[in-house]
């Protein structure tokens, strides 16, 4: 049957052998986002090229560029290369346009997929999470199976981050995570397998998950996971919102205090972040959490000069620091707060909301706010990619304060591949039919 799949036989057109092979391609693209994102990348190209021999362009374009939420992408990104014309650093400008094209995948993405292959693609996505996670375990216990990625090139290991198998950092696996221990636990609750074994995989993969979260050194990580179980629990029992309330609650709550005893990456994490948002309050922002503290600060300035279009795309950074140089006195601060600003083009503050207001201003701010409620109230009958709907959003609106989520392009593809799955309407698909 795969072999048929990408033969030019007589029972099946070029466009629909085109079609095909590219949701064929989007499961191997979603396995590949949390396992090896470079080759995911190239991927996705792939993904591209077939859609353009599918047929019914012109008919699949106009569709998709009407939808609210695909538009809603498309000119967040336009915002950027608008906010370009003026900018002191045309580089940065140009880096991120081309960093954040994937901001335009889910006009490609909605343009080829087939309704069949949306859980499909999804639960690809899912395995690819547990194989990580799997990895994650065999470092953590030395087990000789990561000496077999020596002889895989595509598929390198991170070595700089503990536990973190092949993702760039520990925050963007624990958000990838969170999303993946989310839709399992959906499914769970409402009961969307039926299949024994399935289940019980399902179910192994949840407590190791949960486990492994408290195994790596996100501060973010922890916080959307207890966010995103709370909204899970809450979304499937919203008819008993009270009680379900008070016992997630208690049992999020009893988990943690279990975490905070006996694993000491979350013990340290925890304590070092209290320790952060109280050295602040005495004017320290030399550490983690104290830097993010500090641009917001110093970032406030910047915005009371320019509420409403912002710097410029690129200009931020070196506008805040600006401010810096006059106003700092503490040296240690300073050295602290100066050290995005050596990152390049990709420098940022470390924080999504902030990186936005300070560059587009409030006008950037409502396109970015516009696009998570278009996810929100977009019409989705399924009520399981409703639900998905929901958590993205939900998520967006938390990570965007203390992280980044489109410089972050690992967690940024992850958002618009499952967003883009969403969009698909419960219809018969006429891709490929011409």
């Amino acid at each position: 049957m795969t072999l048929r799949l990408f033969s030019f036989d007589t029972n099946r057109s070029y466009r629909e052998q085109s079609a095909l092979a590219a949701n064929y391609l989007l499961i191997l693209y979603a396995f590949l986002l949390p396992v090896a994102p470079k080759m995911a990348s190239k991927v996705f190209i792939g993904v591209a090229i077939l859609m353009l021999f599918s047929g019914e362009l012109k008919e699949r374009f106009l569709r998709s560029i009407k939808n609210p939420v695909v538009l809603s992408f498309i000119l967040f990104y336009l915002m950027h290369a608008l906010w370009m014309f003026g900018s002191e650093h045309v580089s940065t400008a140009l880096f991120k346009l081309k960093e954040f094209k994937y901001l335009l995948y889910p006009l490609v993405i909605t343009m080829i997929v087939q309704k069949e292959f949306i859980y499909k693609i999804l639960s690809s996505f899912v395995i690819g999470m547990l194989f990580s996670e799997i990895i994650s375990y065999s470092i953590l216990f030395d087990f000789p199976l990561i000496a077999l990625f020596e002889y895989v090139p595509f598929i390198p290991l991170n070595i700089f981050h503990t536990n973190v198998p092949f993702l760039l950092n520990h925050t963007t696996y624990g958000i990838c995570l969170s999303f993946a221990m989310s839709i399992i636990l959906y499914r769970l609750l409402t009961h969307q397998t039926k299949n024994v074994y399935t289940i019980l995989l399902l179910s192994t993969f949840l407590i190791s998950a949960t486990i492994n979260i408290f195994l790596i050194e996100s501060r973010l990580g922890y916080i959307l996971y207890a966010f995103n179980m709370l909204f899970t629990l809450l979304f499937v029992f919203r008819k008993k919102l009270l009680k379900t309330l008070s016992i997630a609650t208690i049992i999020i709550s009893l988990g943690y205090s279990l975490a905070f005893h006996y694993s000491p990456f979350f013990k340290d994490r925890v304590i070092a972040m209290f320790n952060d948002a109280t050295n602040s309050l005495d004017g320290s922002y030399s550490t983690p959490g104290g830097i993010r503290i500090g641009y917001y600060i110093y970032g406030w300035e910047v915005i009371k000069q320019n509420p409403l279009f912002g710097v410029g795309t690129g200009d931020h950074i070196s506008q805040v620091i600006s401010v810096i140089n006059q106003q700092e006195i503490n040296e240690d601060n300073y050295k602290a707060l100066y050290i995005n600003y050596t990152s390049g083009d990709n420098a940022s503050f470390d924080s999504e909301y902030l990186d936005i207001i300070v560059q587009f201003g409030i006008i950037g701010l409502f396109l970015f706010i516009n696009l998570i409620f278009q996810i929100m109230r977009y019409r989705q009958p399924d009520t399981q990619l409703k639900y998905i709907q929901s958590l993205l959003a939900f998520s967006m609106l938390i990570i965007a304060g203390p992280s980044l989520i489109f410089i972050q392009s690992e967690v940024g593809k992850v958002i618009v591949l499952l967003v883009s799955l969403t969009l698909i309407q419960n219809q018969k698909s006429k891709i490929g039919s011409a």
